[in-house]
């Protein structure tokens, strides 16, 4: 296939690309990059003119892919995330695509192997795998682990960290700049959005309340514990405040005896998980969204997500200046960035904003049309696509 047709007139029309995407994070597996897989995949099977997903096997798949308008394979791996497994299946696949993007190293790994360099190969950066050590106390196998990663990071013609933290995670691996492209999360603006919450205020008692919501899963990163840490210097001075903790993890326990040594039982709930519904229903609920992410023996929060969707459902947003979060948070407005660990300086910004209604109205105004205007998954496909575009329109002209 040529890419020399393709002009910046119609970009609006569906490109020729032919786009394979190899990841071991998919549905029906659940977390942030399984859910960036996904949206993107809808992205893509709209934007090329053929694209295909290869994810693992697990239970429930079969139900997930007859939703799915696109095609999917799965294929069973070992537990390495497609860098051995993946050779095979995407060394067939190869002969049919034009580029392959893969969500996670050890998937662009496989690629490179398989495709002899006959496609181009993109990698999505999200951060916390640059830092995983599954074989440190194997320390020979921790290196090979280690070498490979480097390799395909250094060998890899595209990468797509998720923000400008996670590009500069990159500099270790001695990967030229002229290969990283920035593309940060995306949201998917026709679910998340503004709406009426007042069935479930109700249902929760919550109607004369101010409401303060945290979403993610609870582990130390989170910075849950921050949060009722700052809670608890100002609990006496807003009485009729709420908050709720969506997400599951294993820092739930310890998290529930600190809120009541913190006297704090009044005014926390833990709600575990919920569905994807019920998760729009509580954005839309909450006054103020907060969560204060900190770095944990190098597990980062590589973009911050649920900010970006808390903002496109009109909500202002509190965070921490930890990893990504600065690309997910625009700092004074869309939301406000204080320190990490710093319980006293949140406490302050809390009760600026649960006192300011008027500010919160408008930071929640600023992220809803952040959202809308720079957020759409739709947007960040098309950066890739157009990457891999040029990426095969310059190979064409090297060879020629």
């Amino acid at each position: 296939m040529s890419f020399e047709a393709h002009s910046k007139e119609n970009m609006g029309s569906r490109s020729q690309l032919r786009l394979l995407m190899l990841t071991p994070n998919f549905p029906p597996q659940t977390g942030g990059v399984q859910n960036y897989a996904l949206e993107l995949a809808f992205a893509f099977s709209e934007l090329c003119s053929e694209f295909e997903v290869l994810a693992p096997k697990s239970p429930g798949s079969e139900q997930v892919d007859r939703e799915l308008p696109f095609k999917i394979k799965r294929k069973s791996i070992w537990g390495d995330n497609f860098s051995l497994s993946g050779i095979l299946p995407a060394r067939r696949a190869s002969r049919h695509f034009d580029a392959v993007f893969a969500t996670h190293w050890s998937a662009a790994y496989a690629a490179l192997i398989a495709g002899d360099q006959n496609w181009a190969v993109g990698c999505a950066v999200h951060g916390k795998e640059l830092f995983f050590r599954p074989l440190e106390k194997i320390w020979p196998a921790q290196k090979v682990y280690d070498h490979i990663r480097k390799t395909a990071l250094k060998q890899c013609p595209l990468l797509f960290p998720v923000s400008r933290f996670t590009a500069d995670l990159l500099k270790k691996y001695e990967v030229k700049e002229d290969r990283i492209i920035t593309v940060p999360n995306g949201v998917n603006t026709e679910r998340y959005k503004p709406g009426d919450s007042t069935q479930l205020r109700e249902g929760l008692g919550l109607v004369s309340k101010t409401v303060l919501l945290t979403v993610g899963r609870l582990v130390e990163r989170k910075g849950v514990d921050t949060v009722l840490k700052s809670l608890a210097t100002i609990k006496d001075e807003h009485k009729d405040l709420e908050y709720l903790i969506v997400g599951d993890g294993p820092e739930r326990s310890k998290l529930e005896a600190l809120s009541q040594k913190l006297g704090l039982s009044e005014q926390v709930r833990f709600m575990g998980a919920v569905t994807s519904k019920a998760l729009l229903e509580f954005y839309q609920l909450a006054d103020l969204f907060v969560m204060a992410p900190r770095d944990i023996r190098g597990d980062v929060e590589g973009f911050g997500l649920v900010f970006l969707e808390a903002s496109a459902c009109g909500k202002a947003v509190l965070g921490t200046r930890s990893g990504g979060v600065p690309d997910a948070v625009l700092d004074g407005v869309t939301g406000v960035l204080v320190s990490p660990d710093n319980s006293m300086e949140l406490a302050r910004v809390l009760d600026d904003l649960i006192k300011n209604k008027d500010k919160r109205d408008a930071l929640g105004t600023a992220g809803f049309e952040f959202a809308n205007q720079q957020g759409s998954w739709k947007g960040r496909a098309h950066t890739i696509v157009e990457s891999f575009e040029e990426e095969l329109l310059d190979r064409e002209k090297r060879i020629k």
